[in-house]
Order: C-alpha cells, then structure tokens, then sequence
C-alpha cells in the first residue's frame, strides 16, 4: 500500500518512496507472507487507523480476511492493535464479526468513527434476486463488529451488478452515498445516491 502526499487537494501530489505499508505475516512460526489491499484511513484519536484486507494468496483476494494498523503521523505505520508505543509488539489484528450472523462474501467497502463508536459499509454475495444491497455494521471500538438492522436498498432501475466499492457523507441533514457497481467483468458504473440511511 502506497501513499501520495501533497500540500493541498489540488496538488502536486507525490508518491512516497517507500511502501506505507507492506504485507506481513501471520506471528505462526512459519511466518506465511500475505498481500495487503483495499486500504481505508481514518483519524483515531491523536493519530490515524487503517482497515484493510489482506490474503495469504493472490485468489484469495476475492474473499479477504480484514485486519488494523495504526500510526502517529499517518506516514508510518505498524500492525498494532492501537497506537504504537515502543514497547508494542507487532502481529496481525484481525477485525472480530459476529458469530450468530452470515458473514459469506463480506466486503468491507467504507469505515468511520462516530460519536458512539464505529460504523462500516459493507457487502455480501447477492441474493438470489441478484439485485446488490449495501449493509451497516456498528462497533464500540472499530474492531469487534456486529450487523445493525439497516439494509440499504439501491435504486431498481439501475443495473444489477457486485457492489466493489462505496462511500458516504452526511451533509446538511442528509446521507450521501456514492457507489460503483461492476455489471460486467471490467465494467464500472458509479452512481451518487441522497436518502436517509434508515429507509
């Protein structure tokens, strides 16, 4: 995972030259490397978090398991299970999800802290309508997840397709949420949707 930095949102923005983050391994004692993608950063008190998901082969990137890193600065990172301090060992932090719930096909799509917590966007397998819907999940500490009762139901009219990624933003009194299906493979189509995130 790379980071490009720049003094402002119009530029220039430069690539870093080294990876911010690089695939690790698991603390067994075989030491298995694994492959970092899908990376989402947010602030986390006086630093920053990152999700991401990773995979111990380059097909299994298709189904990830999704874990944490922290830093300072938002610059350098570490697989710590919350801010690093010198003392912190390094390991794999897997995010908790609940056992009681159908978690096939999970796709983490968007994370952000609350007043109260956590919430995320995510994704499963369709349904056998085939028609694409976009879930919320809550959390006291951004690590261990549990389903909420809100299922966003997309427009009808537009293609059906795996939902690979999504956003939201609440602004004035409204949710915002900008997604991308692919109906076909190499296909991508985006759309920006306003609704209140409980109907």
């Amino acid at each position: 995972i790379w980071t490009l930095t720049a003094p402002e949102p119009t530029g220039p923005w430069d690539l870093r030259e080294y990876p911010t983050l690089i695939g690790w391994h698991t603390g067994r004692e075989e030491e298995v490397p694994y492959y970092v993608v899908h990376p989402i950063v947010r602030p986390y008190l006086e630093g920053y978090r990152m999700y991401f998901a990773y995979t111990f082969t380059l097909e299994g990137i298709e189904t990830p398991e999704f874990a944490t890193a922290h830093s300072w600065d938002g610059l350098s990172w570490r697989y710590t299970p919350d801010l690093p301090t010198p003392e912190m060992t390094q390991g794999t932090y897997s995010l908790i999800f609940a056992e009681d719930y159908d978690w096939s096909g999970l796709l983490v799509l968007d994370v952000w802290p609350t007043e109260l917590g956590w919430q995320m966007l995510y994704r499963l397998d369709e349904d056998e309508g085939g028609r694409a819907k976009i879930y919320l999940a809550i959390s006291e500490d951004g690590l261990q997840w549990a389903p909420s009762d809100i299922v966003i139901q997309l427009p009808q009219d537009q293609p059906a397709g795996d939902i690979v990624s999504a956003s939201t933003l609440y602004f004035r009194n409204q949710y915002y949420l900008t997604y991308c299906a692919m109906p076909q493979p190499h296909e991508y189509q985006c759309y920006i949707v306003a609704n209140d995130l409980g109907t």
